[in-house]
Formats: structure tokens, sequence, C-alpha cells
């Protein structure tokens, strides 16, 4: 077990965890970065730094020395929103009064000393590096436009906090046998487990509200199904009851009807909307476009580019639409004809594309190998290699929970067993393969640049109950790769937080995209997948499974059309209701669905994809895993220093 450091040497690991100096040489531990106190005093050191950068006579060298101080505070200020995400920095005590102090104190240091620097102008927007430029424009910008940036900010978390709900369900409905006809076991089982007593519960408060007297019946249903995003992706697809799609279909979307989604979308989008006019933009997407390439930067030329995908998309859906219209005729008493209805739409499309194949690929992907061959499959695409920390203390040695596996990245391929090569370190990966048993709520999976040559990334599956083995989804696996397409660019790049931030967001999703779809290749697929009992590979037809087909990118387009109308000036926020948002967002969804609209459908319960990811042939996908390709991305994209200039371009 390691050693605790000394209170000045942990005063020291502040500095040390903000400063880029060369790739680390040790993985970073938690428990030196735990005391508001320490961080307080980096704090006020970096704010005196900048007070006595004014005092310098060379103009260039206050300057360099004012942007560094700056860089520095916004540095410390980010890594603590890191730390308290991680649990390390005040722990549950996060939100105490105490800590809550030193944050306004830093946050009032930084506000102050930015503005004194940019009027002396030793501050220079968008020209010095790791600043962070949506803080400095909330900063120059009038007292009352910087209170419309702190209502966008809280309005989003006000949404957020509504979708999370939405998206979790906020009922049950008590589902027999009979209802899930056609559903595989795994996919049920663990409804059964309380089914029992929460149908009983359930029954006996119905007829407590109904004003009976007598004893209500203990077999309500066998299973209890939450009315959540979860089951929804359960459910539709693969139930064979029409009856039983329809209830979870109107209770889930009825959540987001009924509920605050819609209020606190609206809400959100009149701040947004007075926030770009004031900026000097017709309109909110007008001013998110603007920094991207030139074909997307209006919202007219993004509205073209979804438009020309969906026409070009239209041979592609047409075959699957024509099975699905097939499978219509006498499958479902909600479709009319060969007309498909909404609420089959999902499983019609299981059944025409064998979607069931991917339930089958799971055996093939237990998490902990499909782990060890992802960072393979992803280090040879990169030209990188993950080499696990073995005997990494974790707990109260290092402050890291005992589930996070730590590796440390390598620049160039595996060296030969007896090779004398020195491998250069790039920096460490922490992975946190599991949600913790007690967590209240389902985390997204996600990256994080804690420091300079240090990635946190958090997939947190579903741990599995003791003894058994995890196995994951194919998006499982497609996520894990994404995530780690993340984390390699954050560590190749070797930048601090904010300059990775600042980069351009296509530029940011690039890498992780491409990862993702490399996962999706059959040939690829091959490499990461083995049976979790024989060890083999999955057989060609289960492989293919996992490449996405045209529906899926279709759903991306009805998703990201919604995003673009109602942020945009076709739909006005400040005159509008509810109801007439829902509305406009259905219309929005219409406009690249062949299929109508459920009336109850909300698209705000649906996923709000952000980028749509192209698909590649089998033959290029083996040509990504050359040493070739390998070099071209990293000399091209992944260690390529991207000028952020968005602050200049606004």
């Amino acid at each position: 077990m390691a050693s605790l450091a000394q209170p000045g040497q942990r005063s020291s690991c502040w500095r040390g965890a903000i400063i880029r100096a060369g790739a680390p040489s040790k993985p970073l531990e938690l428990r030196d970065l735990s005391s508001s106190l320490l961080w307080l005093q980096a704090c006020s050191k970096a704010n005196t730094d900048f007070q006595m950068a004014s005092s310098i006579i060379s103009r260039d060298v206050a300057a360099a020395t004012a942007s560094r101080s700056i860089a520095r505070l916004m540095s410390l200020l980010r890594l603590e929103e890191v730390l308290c995400m991680l649990g390390a920095l005040g722990g549950l005590g996060s939100a105490s009064p105490y800590h809550s102090f030193c944050r306004r104190k830093a946050k009032s240091w930084l506000a102050t000393s930015l503005r004194q620097g940019m009027k002396s102008g030793l501050v220079r927007p968008g020209k010095d590096p790791g600043l962070d430029v949506k803080l400095m424009l909330r900063i120059c910008v009038e007292d009352s436009t910087a209170e419309l940036m702190e209502k966008e900010q809280l309005a989003k978390a006000h949404l957020l906090r509504a979708l999370d709900i939405g998206f979790e369900g906020s009922g049950t409905l008590s589902l027999s046998e009979s209802d899930l006809v056609g559903m595989p076991e795994e996919l049920r089982r663990d409804w059964a487990a309380a089914g029992w007593f929460t149908g009983a519960y359930s029954a006996h408060n119905q007829k407590l509200s109904e004003g009976s007297t007598g004893r209500s019946s203990l077999c309500a249903g066998k299973y209890t199904v939450p009315t959540g995003r979860d089951s929804m992706d359960r459910i539709m697809p693969y139930c064979a009851s029409a009856s039983a799609r329809q209830r979870l279909f109107e209770a889930y979307h009825q959540g987001f009807s009924a509920g605050e989604v819609n209020s606190a979308a609206l809400d959100l989008l009149r701040v947004r909307q007075s926030l770009a006019r004031r900026l000097g933009f017709r309109s909110w997407a007008a001013y998110e476009l603007r920094p991207l390439a030139a074909a997307v930067r209006e919202p007219d030329a993004a509205r073209q580019v979804l438009d020309r995908c969906w026409q070009h998309a239209q041979p592609a859906l047409a075959p699957m639409l024509q099975k699905m219209r097939q499978l219509a005729i006498g499958c479902s008493k909600h479709s009319a004809g060969d007309e498909v209805a909404h609420i089959d739409e999902a499983y019609l499309r299981a059944l025409a594309s064998r979607e069931s194949d991917h339930l089958k690929l799971a055996e093939f992907l237990p998490a902990e190998g499909a782990l060890k061959r992802m960072l393979e499959t992803v280090g040879r695409a990169s030209n990188v290699f993950f080499r696990h920390v073995p005997g990494q203390p974790t707990g109260i040695a290092t402050g890291w929970h005992s589930g996070v596996r730590v590796y440390e990245m390598l620049d160039g391929p595996p060296s030969a067993a007896g090779s004398a090569r020195q491998d250069r370190r790039l920096g460490f990966v922490y992975v946190d393969l599991y949600q913790r048993r007690w967590a209240r709520r389902q985390l997204a999976p996600g990256a994080v640049l804690i420091a300079p040559g240090h990635v946190y990334v958090g997939l947190h599956y579903q741990a599995p109950s003791y003894g058994s083995t995890k196995l994951l989804a194919p998006e499982d696996a497609i996520t894990m790769a994404h995530e780690f397409g993340h984390a390699v660019h954050m560590l190749c790049m070797g930048g601090c937080m904010q300059e990775y931030d600042d980069l351009p967001l296509d530029v940011q999703e690039l890498p992780s995209t491409f990862f993702e779809v490399l996962a999706a290749q059959s040939s690829v697929v091959e490499e990461y997948a083995r049976h979790h009992a024989s060890g083999g590979p999955p057989p060609d037809t289960l492989a293919r499974s996992v490449q996405q087909g045209p529906q899926f990118f279709a759903r991306k387009l009805r998703n990201l059309s919604v995003g673009l109308g109602l942020h945009s000036e076709e739909f006005d926020a400040g005159n509008a209701s509810p109801r007439e948002l829902q509305a406009a967002a259905v219309a929005q969804w219409q406009r690249y669905s062949p299929i109508k609209a459920h009336p109850g459908f909300s698209p705000l319960g649906e996923d709000a994809g952000m980028y749509l990811a192209l698909g590649a042939n089998q033959e290029a996908a083996k040509r990504w895993l050359s040493p070739e390709f390998a070099t071209r991305l990293r000399s091209q994209l992944l260690d390529r220093p991207f000028p952020g200039q968005r602050l200049a371009s606004l």
C-alpha cells in the first residue's frame, strides 16, 4: 500500500495535476487531491501569480504570465468539478457549506482576474491557449447577458432532470406470462423478481382508492414492468402481444407529455432564444452551428444536409419498409391493411431484420474479455498499446474505487517479447466498468480528461449478480469503443481539459465516431467477440448483426431534425405553449419518417442522437486495423492540435 503524502507534497500535487510537463510517470492518486483547503490554496497561488504579472515590465512576459495563471485557475476549477463527480474531492460533503465557500471564493477570484486581464489587454480572448472562451464571453458581456447565460445553465439542468425522470419511468405495469409472449427469458427475468410483492402492493392501493373494504388479490401479474426507457427497449422489438406493446408505449410517452418535460424544454428554448438574439444571432441554432464546418454553419445549410441524407436513404429504406408492410397484414390490430402503425414499428422491424440475433451475440461478449480485446482493437487502429497496471492499490491507498481498472497507454504497437525498445508512455486510462450497486440512478457512459495524461472512462454497466458472468449487449460494446476513442484522442493530443473542450465539436466527436463505426464491422467484431464458455468467435451471421442498417440512421435524422427545428427560427418559443411545442416536435420528427406518429407520441422520449455516423464496407474495415492507416490517423487527427478560435468566430 502506498504511503500517505505529507501536507507539503499533497499541496504540490494540485499544481502537478494541471500543469503539462510531459507524460505522467505514475497513475494519479485521487487521495492526494481530496482536500478542499489545499485546492483553495492552489487556486489562491494561481490568483496571486496573476496579480503579480501586472508588475512585470516586459509586456510580452506579463501577458504570458497572466494567461498561464488564468489558465491554471480555470483548470483547477474544472478539475474540482471532475473530482466532485468522482466523489474524491469532499466526497459526500462536496455540497457542504465549507466546500461551497471554497468554490465560491475561487470563482470570484477567477471572475475578477478575468475582468482585469481583458481590460488591461494581458488576457487575449481566442489567442491564449487553455482559456475557457465561454466563461470569458460571459465575463465581458453586459450583466443582463451574463444573467441570461446563468439562466440557460439552470434551465438546461432542469430539463435534464425532467428527462431523467421520464426515461426512468414514473409507474409500473402488471403483466402476465401471456402479455410477454415472444420475449426471451433473459430480458424479463429481473421483472419477475419483485413482481409478486410490487404487484400485490399496487393492487391493494387500487382497491383502497376505489373505497373497497375487501381483501385485494395478491396475483395482479407475474411481472412488474417499469414504464421506462429500458422496458421500451426490451418489449417493443420482441414482445408479440400487441396489447402489451400499446399499454407500455402509451404509458411511457404519457410521462413526457403530461410531465414536466415539455414545460422545462419550453423554458430552456425561451432563454436560449433571448440569449442568441442578445449575442447577435437570429436563433440558438445559428449560434451553436457557427463554429462548425462551412457546410453546416447556418441552420438552413444544416437542414439541406439532413434533407439530402433523407433523400439518399430512400432506396435503402424501401426494401425494409416493404417487408414490414407485408408482415403487418394480419399481424397486428393496430395496423390498417398494409400500413405500419407507430406502435408496431419496432416489433415489425425486428421481425424483418432478424434483430433477435443481437440477443444471441451477447453470449460472445463477456464483459471482462470484451474489455481486454476491445482495448487491443482500438490500440491497433490508433497505433497505441494499452497495458494493464497490475496490483494497483485502490480504496484508501489511492482514492480510487476498487472496481476501477488502470491501464497505461503506450505509443506504438506492443513490443516483441524480449525487445529492448523503450515504449513512450502517453498517459493512463482509468476504466470504471460497472455502476455502483448503491447508485440511485443509471449513469450515462462517458470519458473525462481529469488532468493532462489521465483519462477516466465510466462505462457504468449494470453489475452482474454474484457468481455470474456479465454479458454485454452489442450496443454496449459499441459504446465501449466510442468512449475509448475519446480516451485515445485526449491522451494523444496531450493538452489540458480546457484545450480539449475548446476543440470544435466535430473534431471532438470524429475519433470516437470512427471507432464506433469500426467496432460495428463484422470483420472487426470477430476480433473482440468470443463465446463466454467455449472461447470461439461468433458465426458470420451474428457478427453482421452488429452493423447498423439504414433504419438506425433514419432514426438519427429524425432526432437531429427535432433539435434543429426547435432551436431555429421555425419555432417561436416565446409565444408557444407546451402543447404547441410537442406538436412542433412531432412535425419535425415526421419530416423524416414514413410512418405516421401515434397521437400520444412525444419525440423527446426518443434517443436524441447528435451525429450521423456513416458506415463503410468490410474491405475498408480491415484496412483500418493496418499499421499504415493507424499512422495516418495519428498524424492527421489524433496528434494534431487544433487552435481554439471559437470566441473569435462568435
